[in-house]
């Protein structure tokens, strides 16, 4: 076997060893000659040491078994109706855009072997949710914007393929999320016959049937390893199951006193997430 053309990568440390070996070998070899010492060298005992340092070179780095990593990004944050509006309620038209946020986190992997690992994570989302609607007689038009803040639990499953200096996997998986903050604003738009008539108000009520949300996660990431260590970039889209119903989001301002956004209509939460992250290896095969 042509131990040069084994394609596995040398290890740097064994690897600068072989090369400051080689160095004072020929070092020593240039001392004696330059002394007209004789030598006696065993060619036998330089060729075996030789693919000795050789092999040893040429071994894999060990896999990291657990890496513990941080990561920040930006996330997008969208409801999306279901069902019908209350009967006792005189508002149309429910839409949602999507909502610029951000998020940070930590996390603990477990490498079952160099394609599969296993992650657990503790993160801080902070999401915006915008909403609109507008009555029967389309003269009111109401927004609502919700800043909120959310603790998220999320356990997933990652494959990576193996074969590239930049490594893409892919992931799946399920995550627990509950609302720690939600700060509300409502905007009323009165239409006339001159100019629209615009209302601000903080919302003094903010119900929730429920304050957790229980999502599926799907997406993929690039890593680039760095030594033990790796970089990466993370992509990440999740469906949220809990449904949101009969919410209730009231103002107390004189101008507003008979313009609520009652019953708003059914909803689930999307989410898209990219996040930059650092991961370091604290445990590894030997």
């Amino acid at each position: 076997m042509n131990i040069l053309s084994n394609k596995k990568k040398w290890n740097r440390g064994k690897l600068f060893h072989f090369i400051v070996t080689i160095f004072l070998f020929f070092l020593l070899i240039s001392k004696s000659f330059s002394q007209n010492d004789s030598i006696t060298i065993d060619p036998i005992y330089l060729i075996n040491e030789t693919n000795r340092l050789l092999i040893e070179c040429s071994k894999p780095l060990p896999l990291p078994i657990f890496l513990v990593y941080g990561k920040a990004g930006m996330n997008l944050a969208k409801k999306i109706y279901t069902g019908a509006t209350s009967s006792y309620s005189s508002l149309t038209d429910f839409s949602s855009k999507n909502g610029f946020g951000y998020q940070s986190g930590i996390g603990l992997e477990y490498c079952i072997n160099k394609r599969i690992a296993v992650n657990a994570e503790i993160s801080f989302l902070h999401k915006t949710l915008l909403s609109h609607c507008r009555q029967n007689n389309n003269l009111v038009e109401y927004d609502l914007v919700q800043s909120q803040n959310w603790f998220e639990l999320p356990i997933v499953i990652k494959y990576t393929i193996d074969k590239y200096k930049i490594k893409p996997y892919f992931q799946t998986g399920i995550s627990y999320e509950t609302l720690l903050k939600n700060n509300p604003k409502f905007t009323t738009t009165i239409k006339d016959d001159y100019e629209p008539i615009v209302y601000e108000a903080a919302i003094s009520e903010d119900i929730y049937n429920a304050e957790v949300n229980l999502s599926f996660i799907f997406g993929g990431g690039l890593k680039f390893r760095h030594y033990q260590d790796f970089f990466f970039i993370d992509f990440r889209y999740s469906i949220g199951i809990n449904i949101y119903e009969n919410l209730s989001h009231s103002s107390t301002s004189y101008y507003l006193w008979s313009q609520y956004f009652v019953n708003e209509k059914d909803y689930l939460l999307r989410n898209l997430y990219l996040s930059f992250g650092f991961s370091k290896t604290i445990i590894k095969s030997k």
